[in-house]
């Protein structure tokens, strides 16, 4: 069994040093991972497919096929509207799903959204996250009071913010070490208050 991965790495959702150990497996088992390239042509014979030419030219034997190619939604209607396309090649939004027009917001998976940790912009391409943000720029667009809190796109009140960073404060006290940057600088910065 051969798999054929367009992206560096088996399951591109992971960073390359967590798919180390699934190549590893999938080696254990006899599956040969082809990485970096993707399928030029399905070669068929008979009406049936036995072989598939990959983009460098290289060939392999088949007797079946399955083909997971996956989607990327289109923002060529945002684009023709105008709106900004981030570098990810989503449509960029804010804290709250607004686009560069105030009175356009994108969720799912057209719209880019901001690692909590890293601060990189980027798509994902999944439903609890698109139900969030919609839920995130429906209450925006209706209220103008949601907040997006540490890259979780959950709204919650000041009032809310104030409970976790008292918890926050408590459990590092507690443990003896300082907060994470991830968390303490961003909700922090929320609060505008300084962490020590």
């Amino acid at each position: 069994m051969t798999v054929v991965e367009k992206a560096a790495h088996a399951l591109p959702q992971l960073d390359a040093e967590m798919a180390g150990p699934l190549h590893a497996e999938l080696a254990a088992h006899g599956v040969a991972l082809v990485v970096a390239l993707g399928w030029r042509a399905l070669q068929a014979k008979d009406g049936l497919v036995g072989q598939v030419e990959l983009e460098n030219g290289q060939r392999i034997e088949t007797d079946f096929v399955l083909l997971s190619i996956g989607v990327r939604p289109s923002v060529q209607l945002a684009r023709e509207a105008g709106l900004t396309i981030g570098l990810s090649g989503a449509i960029a939004v804010d804290d709250v799903q607004r686009t560069n027009d105030p009175d356009i917001y994108a969720v799912g998976d057209a719209a880019e959204i901001t690692h909590g940790v890293t601060g990189e912009h980027g798509r994902i391409p999944l439903a609890g996250p698109a139900n969030r943000q919609g839920r995130l720029a429906g209450e925006h667009a209706a209220t103008a009071m949601s907040k997006y809190l540490l890259g979780c796109m959950l709204p919650v009140s000041r009032r809310r913010l104030e409970v976790l960073k008292r918890r926050l404060e408590a459990r590092t006290t507690i443990a003896g070490w300082s907060a994470p940057r991830c968390w303490a600088r961003p909700l922090c910065r929320y609060l505008d208050c300084r962490w020590a």
